[in-house]
């Protein structure tokens, strides 16, 4: 037992002390680490998702949102819901702004049913106009953007 804990414990302090020089040693090659990485916690900086209410200048479709809106009304086919859905209701989406303007991680936060989010899901994924990005201390940045959809 004490053998295997003296063994643990060399294993651990070779892999720290050649960690520690920036190298690793695999089969006997030795492998520098390139320092020019970035961090993981600068990794996670960079890519961080903000709130609309987080940045500065805020993601805008291209068109505005009165396109938007109407490209939405004349591709949501209303004949691909279930019989008997209501008059009127609101589907609740978000979807990811990406830097580069493109739309991802499309949600449904609140289906009302009858196959209408799953219909406005399809539109949603059809959409390949960029955005306009939303903008942090004057770098494009990826927003969650939250986008109530009016059925009628």
């Amino acid at each position: 037992m004490k053998k295997i804990i003296f063994s643990i414990s060399t294993l651990i302090f070779t892999l720290f002390t050649q960690a520690q020089e920036n190298h690793i040693r695999i089969s006997g090659d030795d492998i520098p680490i390139d320092a020019s990485i970035a961090e993981p916690e600068q990794f996670e900086k960079d890519n961080k998702v903000y709130q609309l209410s987080e940045v500065e200048v805020l993601p805008e479709f291209s068109g505005g949102n009165t396109f938007l809106a109407s490209y939405l009304d004349k591709n949501i086919r209303k004949d691909a819901f279930e019989k008997n859905y209501p008059p009127s209701c609101i589907v609740y989406v978000s979807f990811i702004i990406e830097k580069n303007g493109n739309m991802t991680n499309i949600k449904i936060e609140r289906d009302p049913g009858y196959g209408i989010g799953k219909e406005t899901l399809r539109v949603l994924k059809t959409i390949k106009t960029k955005w306009n990005p939303g903008v942090q201390n004057g770098k494009p940045v990826r927003v969650n953007y939250p986008l109530p959809i009016k059925i009628s």
